[in-house]
């Protein structure tokens, strides 16, 4: 089993002395993991030891994945007041655009105390859906000393391929 993870982050800000905020956050990640497991032919009860008959080990099925995906979002925000209230009224975009590459059903080899985890043969299920959606949202609440009133609004289209 393994699982390594990439994750990487970058923010960049821009105020106004008007009380203008534009705020940009993007992520990056690039990950994959292998999972290997015992084929269970006889069910999930059975052993996992050397087949008596053969004195071998069953072959490991293996399924790999990879995870590739970029976030952005971008923030308007801009303080006011009004009825001498503190406010702040803000808008966004976040768009994503994530893929997962999946393989399974590939049969390792199984040595006895040694597993190859190769794929043997090719994989039966490989496939990588890919997602873009975007999504906006508006915000404005309302502050008092007591109490928050938000009025606001989120939309979002999403792609799958």
């Amino acid at each position: 089993l393994t699982s390594p993870w990439n994750v990487g982050s970058l923010t960049l800000g821009w105020r106004s002395r008007a009380g203008v905020r534009v705020e940009s956050v993007t992520s990056v990640l690039g990950s994959s993991r292998a999972l290997v497991w015992r084929n269970e032919d006889g069910g999930p009860g059975a052993l996992d030891i050397a087949d008596p008959a053969t004195g071998e080990l069953v072959p490991r099925e293996v399924e790999r994945e990879g995870f590739r995906n970029v976030t952005e979002e971008l923030r308007l925000l801009a303080e006011h007041r009004a009825f001498g209230l503190s406010n702040t009224l803000s808008f966004g975009a976040r768009w994503f655009n994530g893929q997962m590459h999946r393989q399974g059903g590939g049969e390792g080899t199984a040595y006895f105390g040694e597993v190859d985890h190769a794929f043997r043969p090719k994989a039966i299920t490989d496939f990588g859906p890919k997602r873009s959606p975007v999504s906006l949202q508006g915000d404005h609440p309302f502050r008092s000393m007591a109490i928050t009133l938000r009025e606001g609004a989120t939309g979002s289209v999403s792609r799958t391929t």
